[in-house]
């Protein structure tokens, strides 16, 4: 059942930035990504162990957005990160135009499911 937006005597501006992305991106951008571990394929972590490496692989159950990783053995340092987005055109905004804070975020969401 589609909510009826609150009759409020106050406007709410929202980021113009925000109006293309998805409603699971701006929750990830206001509450952060809801990470779970994806397990690495088996010949993956044979290769990675024969360099005296490792590889931990995160995936978000909300955006897909994935986050990988590559750590050195035995000391666990970190080597490398690469984080991708599932649909980089609904997470990112436009380049050189500043981050995207969470409030903005949080602000974005709250206004498009009218609960202000």
């Amino acid at each position: 059942m589609p909510r009826r937006k609150l009759k409020t005597n106050f406007h709410i501006d929202v980021d113009s930035r925000t109006k293309d992305m998805s409603l699971d991106a701006l929750r990830c951008r206001s509450f952060g990504h809801s990470w779970e571990e994806a397990p690495t394929p088996y010949s993956r972590r044979v290769e990675l162990a024969a360099q005296g490496q490792m590889e931990e692989i995160l995936v978000c159950d909300r955006c897909a957005s994935t986050n990988e990783t590559l750590r050195a053995l035995p000391s666990f340092e970190v080597i490398s990160v690469r984080r991708t987005y599932a649909d980089p055109k609904s997470y990112l905004v436009p380049p050189k135009s500043g981050r995207l804070s969470r409030l903005e975020a949080h602000k974005a969401r709250m206004v498009r499911l009218r609960m202000v």
